[in-house]
């Protein structure tokens, strides 16, 4: 950065100081005090520097040095024409030095400087851009020497230059009033021109800054009196502009159509004194910016798109990006409501020249529009970062509204994904904390965590398989409404919308109306109060009412036609698929039908994927009910198609899930129509139809693990995926387009599935390796299905298919819950656990245990059956005390497919094994600076801080210690050659467990504390010793950690409690320690359902063991013998509580 030396003398002249006394002496009141005080003067304010134009740009800084020759206050004055940029006297190295000064006008406005100085002071003026580096204007600048004795005079100056620091730092309060008490005093003084700009000032941050449109109305008539166009044309210029722009948003001063006329007459003015204005020519694009919005309020869309356009186009020549940035985002704005593609393009191209340091409100806001429009298209990843990015500038700006509007979307953007623990902590910490708060919870957020969410805290519970929705907060606002401006009541108002919402998903209708009444008082605009209107008619359905929901619904469109929304509007559509549900609930199939194909319609012509899903959902349904299966069939294939296509390769493994289960509803009523074909078939079709139904259910099961599987291949495809995806999107709205509201739907259905069905997005199931497989294994598979209202179970065994419909999904669930609830309780009887597991039995596996006769069963479990121990049951109703753990060796898999995949091997050579054991790692921070802190006494503090962590407050498990150490002179006994790691105590330590990973480990045994938290899965983790780092979570190895390895295990058990717990996804499984251990590439997993006594586990697993590695028997079998030991005068918790997940023969 280069910068221009120029070192200038002072030289004096008295100038106006006997003018400035005369007109002082004709104020009234205070401003006759003041000039009485001023008048006193022995000394004249000396001129410095008379009015000096520079050339100034957006690359280079300018320096000068100014010399005084005696004491006073120096005082300097820089006038930006043309560009933006901040100031200081000295160069930041001196303590009392004040910093940097910024002008609350852009491009326009004056930044005063004050300092006292000494006689022949040498003081630096450093003048820096901020602007676009491609600009060009100039900076005038003048300096004066006040002497001390001219009190007045020194005032009005400090005044100007704290307003100039306090406008750099961002603290408009603080601004506002220091050009107020500057503007008195240079009044006083009869300074006018001074007191103008301040007023000037003033007046911009009373618009733009402090939302008090009224007061930037009045200041800019007075400053524009001060300022006269003669002498000051560009300023005169800006001013007539913000006196447009006040006056627009200050209702009752006049009518409407009068106001709107004097807006128009004064823009006019605007731009003819500023076309005739050196430097004048930046605001002119603003002026039509401005324009636009006007066309915009009065629903001339296609004028205020060209005038946006035309502005961007205007700016980009000027080089200016951040007009180019404002243009283009509200032409993106318009795009929206009839392409997303185009919108989408439009605020990247916003973006693209923007530098986010020097523009951060404008970049901060469109970053926030273009996270939203992603995730509306399924770009979840790049909305999630977008959204981040705004946070961190909003926080950065201290931008409170900001802030609470990008939260509130990040807790959608959650909501949507079903990352439910990540919606409620930024949708809550939006509704209940006040500014203050929310933005001390942020401040610095950027640096300290520019990865992930802000440090909101987190819910850490031994969380159950269900949401905790007892756990919700009351959704009670942190700021009433009456104290927020329009503009802040909208994110309230979202984060309490979606809280409702959260509340609903999670089965707490009751919540979710507390949440929306309080939202009532919060929606200030149409917009609001349509999105209220849904909601409502959300509420009423869970309730049951579908009469209140329609009028609800019905309610929403008027208020739509009312505030003139396109007809393409996202809440249009959600009034549309509203009125679809409640028609349904309703018994009215056709209303149905059309109020759905009309969302359909409506979403694809923005290429809303979200919204499509939904409505081709709605379409199914009705098309069923009209009696219609085929065509129902066909529509929700097309729902799945779309849905796999969506590009997923960015997310990480615990949203990718989450995600995935959100959208397992197609695929679910997609199976349960296949299964009821199948199911009315008796002819020789009967197992087609039953293996259709089969494949359907396995496409949309454990697809996240599916994708584990290949990730490789995917990440390196990622980029032309999201290509593709951007092509699909243009080619729905294209079909859209060429199809008219009344097109036939089995046209426009086929038209469709041409485009979303290809490529295809997951593979076909291989049957004859799956039954290869089977055959080798000696093998029966059983794979549960949840249907809408039953479950089904499909049995394979010996190359054939069974389907079977099992009872009620509510009474499953009940006798479910009932069992496990039992099984974790240490004090239950053994005789009602008997009891409660053959009344599951009953349910689940009696009707289909008959026909079984194989030595294996892999078990594909389906919602809460994933929480129960199989081993447990017995086998059929006439011999109960014959469990399956007596019948055959049990296998817990996510999905069929799983059986078709590589085994994977670990390093194993001629009998040797690779061997990685973990355990008995230090918890507490007492015994861990006794046994463990060998480091310097800063790093010992830093780890000292992390002593709230859960982990941290954990007793010891002694009996680990044994277990591993008793588990490696097993190996070393029955394989000599091994290569055995054990790391102990002070040595079980993330980093050590990630070395160990690296060495591709066949077996990998960790035994600790485990902790589950199904609320947000992501804080699930595997307590370990810390690494004596700064890094806070050093003492636990995470979901996240889990997913990022890259494992090669034949074998992974996880001797610690409830490892096989987690989130309970609906066609994904649990999400938690197991399963990620799984996508991992891990090929088997031993985990636990629920938490077993230190030195019951460690006893179980040294029989395990035995049989593992002493008889050479499988996982699979060598569970079953441990378990049959240990149940013949053991505990049935401590027997009952391990299973093992993955591949069922997996050997060491």
């Amino acid at each position: 950065m280069s910068a221009c030396q120029t070192p200038l003398n002072v030289r004096a002249s008295g100038d106006g100081r006997q003018r400035a006394c005369r007109a002082a002496r004709g104020m009234l009141g205070f401003s006759l005090a003041l000039a009485a005080m001023s008048c006193t003067f022995d000394e004249p304010v000396r001129t410095v520097i008379e009015r000096r134009c520079l050339p100034a740009d957006g690359s280079q800084e300018i320096r000068l040095t100014l010399t005084s020759p005696t004491k006073g206050l120096l005082h300097v004055g820089v006038e930006q024409r043309g560009i933006s940029v901040a100031a200081r006297l000295g160069d930041g190295l001196a303590e009392q030095e004040e910093g940097w000064a910024s002008a609350a006008v852009r491009r326009v406005g004056r930044i005063s400087l004050a300092r006292t100085v000494e006689p022949q002071a040498n003081v630096p003026l450093q003048i820096v851009p901020r602007d676009s580096r491609e600009v060009s204007g100039e900076v005038c600048v003048t300096a004066e020497l006040v002497p001390e004795t001219h009190k007045v005079r020194v005032e009005a100056e400090l005044a100007a230059a704290a307003a100039g620091r306090a406008a750099h730092e961002r603290d408009w309060q603080r601004a506002f009033q220091s050009h107020l008490a500057a503007a008195r005093r240079f009044d006083a003084l009869g300074l006018r021109a001074r007191a103008g700009d301040a007023r000037l000032a003033m007046a911009e941050l009373a618009y733009s800054k402090l939302q008090r449109a009224a007061d930037a109305y009045a200041l800019a008539v007075r400053a524009s009196v001060d300022l006269p166009a003669e002498t000051h044309p560009l300023p005169h210029g800006v001013l007539l502009f913000l006196r447009a722009k006040s006056l627009l948003e200050t209702p009752g001063s006049v009518g409407s159509e009068a106001r709107l006329a004097e807006v128009v007459r004064l823009l006019d003015a605007a731009r003819e004194r500023l076309r005739a204005a050196l430097h004048g020519v930046r605001e002119l694009p603003r002026i039509e910016i401005f324009t636009g919005f006007l066309d915009y309020r009065a629903n001339r869309l296609a004028e205020a798109r060209q005038r946006f356009a035309a502005a961007a186009g205007h700016c980009s020549e000027l080089r200016d990006w951040e007009c180019h940035a404002l243009a283009r985002q509200n032409e993106a704005t318009l795009l929206e409501e009839e392409s997303y593609p185009a919108a989408l393009q439009a605020y990247r191209d916003a973006l693209r020249e923007l530098d986010p340091e020097i523009f951060p409100d404008t970049a901060s806001t469109v970053w926030d529009n273009l996270g939203r429009l992603q995730a509306s298209v399924g770009l979840f990843e790049q909305s999630e970062r977008s959204h981040l990015n705004a946070v961190r500038l909003y926080a950065g700006i201290g931008s409170c509204d900001g802030l609470r509007r990008a939260l509130s979307r990040l807790g959608a953007l959650a909501l949507e994904t079903g990352s439910f623990g990540d919606a409620d902590a930024y949708l809550r910490h939006v509704a209940t904390l006040d500014c203050r708060d929310l933005l001390a919870q942020t401040v610095g957020w950027g640096s300290r965590n520019p990865s992930g969410m802000p440090d909101f805290g987190t819910r850490s519970m031994i969380a159950d398989e269900s949401i905790p929705v007892a756990a919700l907060d009351s959704c009670v606002p942190g700021e009433a409404p009456h104290s927020l401006s329009t503009d802040a009541k909208l994110p309230v108002f979202n984060a309490l919308s979606s809280l409702g919402r959260l509340a609903l998903l999670t089965g707490n209708p009751a919540q979710a109306h507390r949440c929306i009444d309080s939202a009532a008082g919060y929606a200030a605009t149409p917009r609001t109060r349509l999105r209220l209107a849904i909601a409502q008619g959300d509420i009423a359905l869970a309730h049951g009412d579908a009469p209140d929901a329609q009028r609800a619904f019905a309610e929403a469109l008027r208020i739509a036609d009312q505030a003139n929304l396109p007809q393409t509007h996202e809440n249009r559509t959600l009034a549309h698929l509203g009125l679809a549900r409640a028609a349904l609930a309703g018994g009215k199939a056709a209303e149905a039908l059309q109020h759905a194909r009309e969302a359909l319609w409506m979403s694809g012509a923005r290429a809303d994927v979200g919204q499509i899903v939904t409505s081709l959902e709605l379409i199914a349904e009705g098309l069923e009910r009209q009696g219609a299966p085929g065509e129902a069939l066909a529509t929700l294939r097309a729902a799945a198609d779309l849905i796999e296509r969506v590009p997923i390769e960015e997310l990480d493994g615990e949203k990718r899930a989450t995600y995935l289960a959100s959208q397992h509803a197609v695929f679910a009523r997609l199976t349960e129509i296949t299964a009821d074909r199948a199911l009315a078939r008796s002819d020789e079709t009967a197992a087609d139809v039953a293996w259709a139904a089969f494949e359907t259910a396995e496409r949309g099961r454990a697809r996240a693990l599916r994708y584990a599987a290949t990730q490789t291949m995917a990440d390196r495809e990622a980029p032309q995926r999201a290509d593709e995806f951007a092509d699909l999107l243009a080619g729905v709205r294209r079909i859209v387009d060429e199809s008219a509201p009344g097109t036939d739907w089995n046209v426009f259905l086929e038209r469709l599935q041409r485009l979303v069905g290809e490529p295809a997005r997951t593979a076909t199931l291989d049957r004859e390796a799956l039954l290869r497989q089977l055959e080798r294994l000696d093998a029966a598979l059983v794979e549960y299905v949840v249907g809408r209202d039953e479950m089904f179970a499909f049995v394979i065994e010996r190359g054939t298919i069974r389907l079977v419909r099992l009872a009620e999904h509510d009474r499953i669930a009940a006798a479910a819950d009932a069992l496990r609830e039992l099984l974790r309780n240490p004090e239950a009887p053994a005789r009602d656990i008997r009891m409660r597991a053959a009344d599951l039995a009953r349910l689940v596996l009696w009707p289909l245990s008959g026909g079984v006769g194989s030595s294996r069963l892999v078990f594909v479990p389906d919602d809460v059956l994933h929480t129960v121990p199989f081993a447990l049951l017995p086998w059929n109703e006439s011999e109960p005390e014959v469990l399956v753990l007596h019948r055959a060796a049990s296998t817990i898999v996510p999905s069929a497919e799983i059986l078709a995949r590589p085994v994977a091997t670990g390093r194993m050579q001629r009998g040797a094994l690779n061997v990685a054991l973990f355990g008995d790692p230090v918890f507490r921070m007492s015994d861990w600076q006794r046994e463990c802190d060998d480091t310097p006494p800063a790093i010992a503090a830093s780890v000292a801080r992390v002593s709230s962590s859960w982990s941290r407050r954990l007793p010891r498990l002694p009996g680990t210690r044994e277990e591993v150490m008793a588990i490696a002179e097993l190996i070393r006994r029955t394989r000599p050659a091994s290569k055995v790691i054990t790391r102990l105590g002070c040595a079980a330590t993330r980093s050590e467990l990630r070395s160990a990973v690296e060495g591709e480990p066949a077996l990998l045994h960790i035994a600790t504390h485990g902790h589950v938290d199904a609320w947000r899965p992501r804080l699930s983790a595997l307590a370990l010793t810390p690494d004596g780092d700064e890094d806070e979570s050093s003492g636990a190895f995470g979901l996240l950690d889990i997913l990022g390895l890259r494992l090669q295990a034949r074998l992974v058990v996880l001797s610690a409690c409830e490892t096989s717990r987690g989130r309970l996804l609906p066609g994904e499984g649990v999400l938690g320690p197991t399963q990620a251990f799984l996508q991992a590439g891990a090929s088997s997993v031993l985990a636990s359902l629920w938490r077993v006594d230190d030195e019951a586990t460690a006893r179980f697993m040294r029989d395990f063991y035995e049989f593992l590695l002493v008889e050479r028997l499988d996982a699979a079998g060598a569970l079953r013998r441990a378990q049959l030991l240990h149940a013949e005068d053991g505990p049935v918790r401590d027997w009952a509580a391990f299973s093992l997940y993955g591949w069922p023969d997996a050997t060491l």
